[in-house]
């Protein structure tokens, strides 16, 4: 799930009746995706880290994302900006800079 009101979808789907019987569901396995600038889901500069972040989301045995250091480097190398650690752990939870959700 992706967009700023990520979590309350999110709440929402887990606690839908007719979400019910879906396994994912049943194993909390619904994912929100990381926000920043701009959400991932949206065709921004921030693409590519959504297309590595969903594969190690879905294949987490097959592809390492790179965490911290990927997004240290991309809103360094793209944006010229860096942040706290702590900042970009907001980003991977989908919150906001102060770690807050948005919606």
């Amino acid at each position: 799930i992706s967009g700023y009101i990520e979590h309350t979808y999110k709440e929402q789907i887990l606690q839908a009746p007719l979400w019910a019987n879906i396994e994912a569901v049943n194993k909390d396995r619904i994912f929100t995706m990381p926000t920043s600038f701009a959400s991932y889901e949206r065709f921004a500069l921030e693409l590519p880290l959504l297309i590595g972040y969903s594969a190690n989301r879905l294949y987490p045995d097959l592809y390492t994302f790179g965490g911290i250091e990927k997004l240290r480097s991309f809103y360094q190398e793209f944006y010229g900006k860096d942040f706290s650690d702590v900042q970009y752990e907001y980003m991977l939870q989908g919150l906001g800079p102060n770690g807050e959700r948005m919606d």
